[in-house]
């Protein structure tokens, strides 16, 4: 149902525009998500969710990937409410509710959902005022809030998680430019907020955002998965109809090459990304699995667009091709919660501690 969604409702060179250009999608397409339940699918049936399953999500999201279908959806349908609920507060549970029944489309400054980036900006207290930046958000365009963490200054608690409406006054939003399309610098300068749109957080450590956080990574690999898809189906089929002295691409070695590294990619991390999906490890060892499937996601996409660029060569750069969504995606995405060698360290550190049997904290 969900690659129908993308097959019938998004037409392909409206992907493709909007992948060049920044432009949002179509208003019409979102109403139509919203009031299918697609990003509301994870949020709990009681807040008005769809109550899906993290398997049920992840083959959304892979559908999705295919496209790939612009926008915040990996924040929106998985990311933002894993963490919401992770958290379990009447405040939390409210802002799930007002996401399902509201059609709210959320994106996140993703440096501050870490131990290590939470402190870059500062919620005022009782003028309920959002200081600090520049951080980095990918799909406002397409977002009608930005979900933050920030250190609270005067409150009951050290930090809080904040629902920001994109458009609030005090907002500011810088484009980044080349392959980080779609991705922008945000500033925010004594941004008045809804105290309905503020989570107290009573989490010192800051280890409860930041696991719900990693954990919700298997769906941004799923989204990958279904992007890698797409990439090497694009490239097996140019290969099969482009003929060059009078046969086939298809039966010259070295494009054979590439084709098999974008399928070995694409095996890679659907591989990794069902392993981490279905693992029942202990708490830490899930952490690791996760880990493991997005830095192998991140590479595996980067090298699969490499490889499919080599086989549609000149075709490939061209601004109208289908290929150049996804190669915009898969730089994007890359260093996305951390780079694979980010995550190779992390996961040192995870192993280490394991066997130490100490506290396991991920700094990202």
């Amino acid at each position: 149902m969900a690659r129908e969604i993308v097959q019938e409702r998004i037409a392909l060179d409206t992907i493709v525009q909007t992948a060049s250009t920044r432009a949002p999608l179509d208003p019409g397409v979102w109403r139509d998500l919203h009031s299918g339940g697609w990003l509301s699918v994870m949020i709990p049936e009681e807040l008005g969710g769809g109550g899906a399953t993290l398997g049920e999500t992840a083959s959304v999201l892979e559908a999705f990937g295919t496209g790939p279908v612009p926008g915040p959806l990996f924040e929106t349908m998985s990311l933002v409410p894993a963490v919401l609920t992770s958290l379990g507060s009447a405040d939390a549970l409210t802002i799930l509710s007002t996401m399902a029944n509201g059609g709210l489309r959320t994106t996140v400054a993703a440096s501050t959902l870490s131990t290590s980036g939470r402190d870059d900006l500062t919620l005022d207290l009782p003028g309920i005022e959002l200081r600090g930046g520049p951080v980095r958000v990918r799909e406002l365009q397409d977002a009608t809030h930005v979900m933050v963490q920030a250190r609270v200054v005067g409150g009951e608690t050290d930090y809080a998680l904040i629902m920001i409406d994109k458009d609030a006054l005090g907002v500011s939003v810088r484009p980044l430019e080349g392959l980080y399309q779609r991705q922008y610098a945000v500033t925010f300068d004594r941004v008045p907020l809804d105290a309905a749109h503020v989570v107290g957080l009573d989490d010192p450590t800051g280890t409860i955002v930041e696991r719900a956080t990693t954990f919700a990574l298997t769906h941004l690999c799923a989204f990958q998965v279904g992007s890698l898809a797409a990439v090497f189906d694009l490239a097996l089929e140019y290969s099969k109809f482009r003929v060059v002295f009078g046969q086939p691409i298809s039966s010259y070695q070295r494009v054979q090459d590439h084709v098999i590294d974008c399928l070995s990619m694409l095996d890679s991390a659907r591989w990794t990304t069902n392993y981490a999906m279905a693992s029942s490890a202990e708490d830490s060892m899930r952490l690791i699995d996760t880990l493991v499937a997005k830095a192998v996601c991140a590479e595996s996409h980067f090298v699969a667009c490499d490889g499919a660029h080599e086989v549609l060569a000149g075709a490939g750069v061209d601004l109208e091709s289908n290929l150049l969504p996804h190669t915009y995606l898969s730089r994007g995405l890359y260093d996305y919660f951390g780079s694979p060698g980010a995550q190779r360290r992390q996961i040192m550190t995870l192993l280490g501690q394991t066997m130490m049997g100490g506290e396991q904290h991920v700094a990202r």
